[in-house]
Formats: structure tokens, sequence, C-alpha cells
């Protein structure tokens, strides 16, 4: 009885703190049973073999089949209609030797806290010894991105807020709605990140490094989610190159997919961390993703430091960490107490950000291998089921990592031994192994122009062409493992005119008074007879005073390299110079294209690299990545031999999707105008309907090689089928690529979830569509003539009102009375621009404003729209 009173004394005293200093976030206790009870869903992930695209070209199930989607590389997601039998027709399709592979489309469920609740404090970050790690977080040297693949984030929560990295994506409904409706994602984000030393709460394991949660949603209210959308979630992560990806989810079914995925996230130099499951006492069933080779497990252990009873065991267990009582951050502003291997991963995956903030060059299998060398060994001697490699120990790797970053920060030797060598067509040029160096990069100016990046290979580089008269200088750059820089004095070439070599000259001293870029931008700033600012070159760093010079000066600044340049005018300039940078890093980089991408159609053609423009804001020894811009900038690629240049545009590849961005063909230049930043390449494609033809079959087809419309099934259009007044605003909306927000609730009957609300709200915000008097949409209601020439109009105004400057409104058409007042000045616009046509009507034209339009009717006003606003994106 002694004992539990003072055991409810120390409670009770504590609750009373907490609500004293921590009033905003009311203590709770959260528990939430995981299951292994997988509900087999109606769905199929297929992987084709070569020359197959859908299994619409399969003679198997097509009666059967709902909706088709691409999800990952050659992996299309195939949903039954309800009550087909999924698993004979799973059957039949592996039998064919036209499919690679064939699975469920299993269900992954969240591993989440166990039902035993009671009151603990903080005690995990001492038992791991996190404080030895936080002191080396002087050592951070750039912003650390943790990819939480769960339900979602609390944005405004308190320990949150200034911890959630920009890009965060639903894969439930295709937004960037990450609101958290379980709790679970944001109870793992607080065990990873919750931030320390703001006088309220918590400290996440990350302590005070500076670290950020990129939530990603698969999981719903109910804590169900699906391999595929995990699919889809780690694709994702790998574009938005995070550092760690953190997997607190499971179930008991293996998928080929999702370990193919998550083998692309290592390609990538990303870890992947995941929970071992909480099915120990139900049967102890592998749990994946966390079963397979390439992840790292983690099981759970209680505070006697014994297995916690719930936490799976078996031979993939790479480590274990606490997983009972964690006290962490809950919706609502609330701190909770949960217990599952859904807070034992999370704390590894932080662990392993520190870690990587420290090294930044420590590879997947030396983090891996790290993390297990400095557990502690617990149960059995040496690596068991149960505990894997052991507790992990934040002492022994600060010790490991310091031992680490001694021996790579070994003085980085001097660059040596660099020559130049003339070959048959090209520049070679060699140089020694440098001590301590880690990498090694070739730097060229040629001419008067600015140093940059070429290929090497070992220690050396090609050069190639060479132009007589022409002068090369060359420099060599090392790199060490933590970030230590050391070049070479600078070689020079100039090719003979008249075919006599001349001598190398003697090295240069790479101590230059003026950057050479900086000093080209301040003579064409100077020179008042040119309009614009031109370096070649792929990377720019720019100071505070010379950004204020170039706002000042209203000229755009253009970077050309690598068959792409980028231009930026005054006014994205000066965005960026409201972040307060004390210098701005640009560049253009050119991608590795993926070796598979989705297809718009069966005969598309990438005409362009694949290029992400990157701007970087520096302040404070303090680097911010800037992921999207209001103002737009424009890009410019070189491209192949184009077929057909209406049915050329730029694309954005995202979540395994080709997202339509714009932009026009001018010889064998592409030109874009966009706020779109990453993964950009220029398609041509060649998407064509089986029931679509005569005057039509332009407009639809020119839209849908775009991904502008898409058809009512891969082969039919339906262009008869009538236009619901959501369906036209949302293809508006992706026609001008508006910006989408997250849901308001802007109309009483457009509801959150409902495939077109963040489109139809984005029109809205543009001034492109309004609801009636009672904040109704009408969202299903059929859209007529007149109403489509208003939106279109409206949508011109919105994006290039210059068009609309001095246009005759009048209205040409015989039944001029029929037309609603509030519709004339549009209809008559509208026929100033060609985008709306009459019917032939007894000498005139007939315009039937009432009449409803059709899927058809919408595709040539988009299409004249597009044609008059042209270079609008």
């Amino acid at each position: 009885m002694n004992k539990f009173r003072t055991w409810l004394y120390r409670f009770v005293l504590v609750a009373i703190l907490f609500s004293l200093c921590f009033s905003a976030l009311p203590l709770a206790v959260f528990a939430q049973a995981g299951s292994s009870n997988e509900v087999e869903t109606n769905e199929l992930l297929v992987k084709y073999a070569e020359g197959v695209s859908s299994i619409k070209e399969l003679p198997v199930a097509t009666k059967e089949i709902e909706k088709l989607e691409f999800i990952a590389p050659d992996t299309q997601l195939v949903t039954l209609e309800e009550g087909a039998n999924v698993k004979e027709i799973s059957k039949k399709l592996a039998a064919s030797r036209r499919v690679e592979q064939v699975e469920v489309n299993a269900e992954r469920n969240l591993l989440g806290p166990v039902n035993d609740r009671y009151y603990a404090e903080e005690w995990w970050l001492e038992r791991v010894h996190a404080p030895a790690l936080w002191k080396l977080s002087a050592h951070q040297q750039r912003k650390l991105v943790v990819a939480v693949i769960d339900s979602g984030i609390d944005r405004n929560h308190v320990e949150l807020s200034n911890r959630i990295a920009p890009g965060g994506y639903n894969f439930l409904d295709g937004t960037t709605d990450v609101t958290d409706q379980h709790g679970h994602g944001t109870n793992v984000a607080g065990v990873i990140a919750a931030e320390a030393n703001n006088g309220i709460g918590i400290a996440g394991i990350t302590g005070d490094y500076d670290v950020a949660i990129l939530p990603l949603k698969t999981v719903g209210k109910d804590g169900k989610g699906t391999v595929a959308m995990n699919v889809q979630a780690i694709d994702y992560a790998i574009s938005r190159k995070v550092d760690v990806i953190n997997i607190s989810q499971g179930g008991t079914t293996p998928s080929v997919f999702e370990q193919e995925a998550i083998q692309r996230a290592i390609d990538a130099g990303i870890i992947i961390v995941a929970s071992s499951g909480n099915e120990a006492e139900k049967g102890n069933p592998l749990t994946y993703p966390a079963a397979y080779d390439s992840v790292l497990s983690v099981g759970s252990i209680a505070q006697n430091n014994h297995r916690s009873a719930f936490s799976n065991y078996n031979r993939f267990v790479d480590v274990v960490a606490p997983g009972e009582q964690i006290l962490t951050t809950a919706p609502a502003n609330r701190l909770v107490y949960a217990s599952g291997t859904s807070f034992s991963a999370p704390i590894v995956a932080g662990t392993i950000a520190m870690m990587k903030a420290s090294l930044p060059d420590l590879t997947v299998q030396e983090l891996t291998e790290l993390v297990k060398k400095t557990a502690t060994d617990l149960g059995a001697p040496g690596v068991d089921d149960e505990y894997g490699a052991g507790l992990l120990n934040h002492e022994r790797l600060a010790i490991e990592l310091n031992s680490l970053r001694t021996s790579r920060s070994a003085e980085l030797g001097q660059v040596t031994g660099v020559e130049l060598k003339r070959q048959a067509d090209s520049l070679l040029v060699t140089w020694a192994s440098v001590s301590n160096a880690h990498s090694y990069t070739v730097e060229l100016a040629i001419g008067k122009g600015p140093f940059t990046v070429v290929p090497s290979s070992g220690y050396s580089a090609e050069i190639r062409p060479i132009t007589p008269g022409e002068t090369y200088h060359v420099r060599v750059r090392a790199r060490s493992a933590i970030g230590e820089e050391r070049v070479s004095d600078s070689l020079s070439y100039t090719e003979p005119v008249a075919g006599v070599e001349q001598p190398l000259s003697p090295p240069t001293s790479t101590v230059q008074p003026v950057d050479p870029m900086h000093q080209s931008i301040e003579n064409q700033l100077n020179d008042k007879t040119l309009k614009d600012i031109r370096l070649e070159t792929s990377s720019l760093s720019l100071p505070k005073l010379l950004m204020d010079k170039i706002v000042a000066s209203n000229k755009t600044l253009t970077l050309s390299a690598e068959r792409a340049s980028l231009s930026i005018d005054g006014q994205l300039m000066a965005e960026l110079l409201n972040k307060n940078p004390e210098q701005l890093n640009i560049a253009i980089e050119r991608l590795k294209m993926p070796a598979t991408v989705p297809a718009i159609s069966t005969r598309q053609r990438v005409l362009s690299d694949y290029y992400s423009v990157t701007f970087t804001i520096q302040r404070n020894d303090r680097k911010e990545t800037i992921s999207t811009v209001e103002s737009p900038v424009n890009l410019s690629f070189t491209i192949g031999a184009v077929m057909n240049a209406k049915k050329v545009a730029a694309f954005k590849l995202e979540a395994n999707r080709w997202h339509y961005v714009g932009g026009h063909v001018k010889e064998n230049q592409f030109t874009v105008k966009t706020r779109q930043l990453s993964n950009l390449a220029v398609l041509e494609n060649a998407k064509t309907f089986t029931d679509v033809s005569g005057w039509s079959k332009e407009y639809i087809e020119v839209l849908a090689s775009k991904n502008i419309i898409q058809g009512i099934s891969n082969t039919t259009f339906g262009p008869t089928e009538e236009i619901t007044r959501a369906q036209f605003a949302a293809l508006l909306s992706r026609a001008l690529n508006l910006p989408k927000k997250p849901y308001t609730g802007q109309f009483s009957d457009v509801q959150k979830g409902n495939w077109a609300a963040l489109d139809i709200e984005a029109a809205n915000r543009a001034g492109i569509v309004f609801g009636n008097s009672n904040g109704f949409f009408n969202p299903t209601d059929n859209i007529n003539r007149e109403q489509m020439a208003a939106m279109i109009i409206r949508a011109v105004e919105s994006a290039n009102p210059e068009v609309l400057a001095g246009l005759n409104k009048a209205v040409p058409f015989k039944d001029e009375a029929a037309i609603s007042t509030f519709a004339k000045p549009y209809v008559g616009a509208a026929a100033s621009l060609g985008i709306i046509n009459g019917k032939p009507v007894n000498g005139g034209y007939d315009f039937s404003p009432k009449e409803n339009a059709t899927r058809a009717h919408a595709a040539k006003m988009l299409y004249q729209f597009l044609e008059v606003c042209e270079g609008l994106e």
C-alpha cells in the first residue's frame, strides 16, 4: 500500500507540474492496438513483360476492371469490381508469359501503441545516452530531413511546427493536405523531432539538431494503408532527396514491389528504418517491410531492458530501442504516452539523421553497421533473434563517430601533379592521388568565362571539343569526407590556330581578387546597352549585395549550361531577396532519368534531358532550400526532333506520374514559364481514342497528349458525354497549374476529400469560379455553354489580362436575347478571341447558351484558350 501511495503521489505531482507549465498540451494517454488481421483488397499489383503496357492488352479480367493506375516504374495498380475473384484473376495473370509479377495489393497497418498504459517520464533518452550524441551537433553541415510514411502530422503542434519540411504529400487523396486524423504519425514525428530547449514540453531524440520531418500520408483515420501507397511514398521521398525514411507500419504479406521501391531508396543512399511489429504474443509473424534484408529493423525493450512482450523477434531484427511509455506529441497540441515498436523505430531513425549530420558521406551500409557495432549487447551473448545486435547506444556511437571524424578529417593533402595533355580530339586532365581525399571535381573555364564542372572518373577527365584559338583554364578540387576542400593552381592551354602547338602556361595562382562570374555580372550591370545579364554556367552563388544590384537594375539574370537555361526576372529575385539571404545559390541540375518512367501514350518520346532547378538561401551557416516560388521562372531546353509541336509539353515527374507544366516549341528550343522547379522533362505524346473523330479529334488528342484531360478509359474518351461544373473547374485549374492550398471549405457543398475540392478552391481564389449566394458551388450540375464561356474568360483575366485589352466584347450571335445578362460580355470576348463559335442558322449564327456542354465542347474551348494564351503555363 505504501508503494502504491508513493507511486500515486509522484503521478499526481508530475501531472500538476505538467498542467502548470504545459497547459496548452494537456497530458493524456493514447492507446491503439495494431492488428495482424489483414483484410484482402480487391486490387492487384502487376508488372508486365516488355511490349505490354496495361492489363487491358491481356485476354483476362477486362470486364472486372474498375480502375487502372501506374504507381511505380512498370507497375500498374489494377482495381477490380466488388465481387471479382481476385485470387483467381491473380492466378491467371501469374500464368501468363506476358506478366512478370503479380500480387494482391496487401494491406499495411500501423504498428501502434498497445493497450497497457502507465505513467513514466522520458526515461528512454537517458537509456540510449542521447546527450552524448547531442554534443556533436556543432558538426552539423546542413538540415537533415526524415520522411515519415504514416498517418500525417499536426502542422500546428507547438513542438513540431518549426520542424516540418516543405513538400509533404497525402497519397490517400492525391493532395498536399497531410492533416493527421489518426494521431500515429504525429506520435512518431514527436519521437524524432519534438523541439528541444523551447521552454515547454519534451525533446525528441534529435535534440538541438536541425532536423525536419517530411510527412507522407499513406494511412487514414482507420489506421490502414496499402503496399501501393507505401511504394508511391518511398519513390516520392527519393525524389525529395531525404536522408532517412521511417516506416512504423507493416503487414504479414511480403511484396516484391515494396521491396523494389526500398532498393531504389537504398541505391539513392537513403536508409529505411522500420518497426519489427507488435504481434509477438499473437504468433510472432514476420512483419514487412521490417523483415526485408535491406531494411534496418527495430524491436522494443521495456524499462527493465527486457524485450517488450509485444515486440516481434526474428533473425531480421537488427537492434532494439525503448518502446514502452514513450512520452510524445499528439494532435490538438497534446502530449501522450505511447507504446509499441512504432516508437522504437523513430528513435533509431532520428539517430541515423544525427549520424549523417556529423559525417554526411556515410553510406547506408556504414550507417547500419555503426548502429549495430556500437549497440549494448542484451540477452544471449552476441547477435540474437530477440535483441538483434542489442540496445541502441549513443555514447558508444559518439565515440565511434569522433574517431571516424578524426581519421577522415586528417589534414587533406594539397592537390598536386595536375597535368594537361593534348590528345587527338580532346584535352586530358590528370592529377595525383590526394591524401585523405574523398572525392574530386575538375573545373574548366574557357577564355574569360566562369569555371564550371566537367565530368571526371578516377584521377582523370577529358575536355572536348577543342576550338582553335580558344584558351582553356583547368583546376582540380579535392574534398574530404567531412567537407574540407583543397583546390589546385590552374593550368592553361591555348589551341593554336595555325596548327602550331603552344606550350602549357606555368601554374597560375587560384587566389583571385574578384570572382570571375561576379565580375561578369558587374560588367553587364554597368553596360546600359544590355537588357539582360547572361552567364554560361549551371551554378552560381550570389551575395546579397549583388542581388540588390540586380533587382535595382530591373535586368533579367539568365544562366545557360548543359542544354538548358534559366531566367530569373526582377520580381523573382526580389522575392528571394525578401528571405534575407547572406548568399543565394542557384543551380540547374541535370538528373539521371529513372530507368522506367510512366507513359501518357504508347508513343511517348522524351525530347530533353531531365532537370531540377535549386535555389538555396544561406544565412548564419544555415542553408534553406527553396522548393516553391510565387513568381515563375523561365526555363528553356534544347530538344530533339519533334513530330507534332502541339503535342509537346514540359512535365513534372511526381509520384510516378507526369504532371503537365506547359510551354511551347520554337525550332529546337522549348520554353516554359513555371513555378515548378524539380524533376522536369519535355515529352511528346500521341494519345488517341477509338471513339473520337471529326471536328473534335485534334482538340481532344492534343490535350490528352499533354495529360490535361483523360479518357473515360484507356482507349475511349466519351466526347458526347456532358461535363459538370466541377470537372470543368478542375480542367482549368490543371491547365493553368494553379497553386493548391489546404482545404478551407469555401463552398458548403464541396466536401473535404472530394476529388475536385482543391482544384475548385484554387479556381475560386483565382477569380475563375464562384458560388451562389447560399455558398453552394453545385459541383455535380452540368455546365452549360454560357457558364463555360464565363469561366474561360475569367481564366484569361486571371492569367494574361493583356489579351483582353481593347477587345470587342459585342455578342455576334442571333440568339443574343437568350444569353444571360451576366454572361454577355464573357460570350462576346470568347467569340472575339475565337474560343467559341456558333451554329449556322438562317444566314447567321446561334450560340445556344443554355445548352449543356459536352466533353468535346470543353476540349475545344480549353484547347483554343491555351492557344490564345500561348506561352502561358
